[in-house]
């Protein structure tokens, strides 16, 4: 899950004294106002209070907290996860359009990650945060472009480990693609 990875790596940073610029998954249609306008029912736009632990669903009545619910990955990370759900969403005029789902909305949050998105929403629309945005792109684009443009390095769609294998080895050196084949190199030509 890469919501998982995500805050396993921003816990790791934070952990480690690093400031990092890493965007999370969604960040760029949260920036879009059209993104907003399209899922007004979103868990983020609901109001939490800190205090009572409850969010607050579109037409104002409270989801009560209904328990945690904890996981760990292989690599032994444990993430939780709090569980709201609203009381009466039968007798709302909102029903079908805030949820799909039958019966009341219930919505999973994790607060920690949150906190984390906070943290990196803020560190990435800084201006520090908008000049890394910005200078990223071009010296990672400029790398495929070369191999794209000037090498005619397309992507290849191979069946069968050994296909692939030479598909994998072709990316990998992406720097110099024309050294893959090389008899030097110990590779057969392709």
């Amino acid at each position: 899950m890469a919501e998982l990875w995500l805050e396993q790596n921003y816990e790791y940073l934070e952990g480690e004294g690093v400031e990092a610029f890493v965007k999370y998954n969604y960040f760029h249609r949260e920036q879009q106002k059209s993104y907003w306008e399209k899922h007004p029912f979103v868990q983020n736009r609901l109001h939490y209070n800190a205090a009572r632990n409850e969010y607050t669903c579109p037409i104002g009545q409270p989801m009560r907290h209904i328990g945690d619910q904890r996981s760990t990955t292989k690599a032994g990370y444990v993430q939780t996860v709090s569980r709201y759900q609203a009381s009466n969403c039968a007798t709302c005029p909102m029903n079908g359009v805030c949820h799909k789902a039958k019966g009341n909305r219930i919505i999973e949050v994790n607060h920690r990650l949150n906190e984390l998105k906070a943290q990196a929403r803020e560190k990435l629309t800084s201006e520090e945060g908008l000049m890394h945005r910005s200078a990223r792109p071009v010296e990672v684009e400029s790398a495929f472009g070369n191999l794209k443009q000037n090498k005619r390095l397309h992507p290849v769609h191979a069946k069968g480990t050994r296909q692939s294998r030479l598909g994998n080895r072709t990316t990998c050196n992406c720097d110099q693609p024309e050294e893959v084949g090389h008899p030097s190199k110990g590779l057969r030509n392709v």
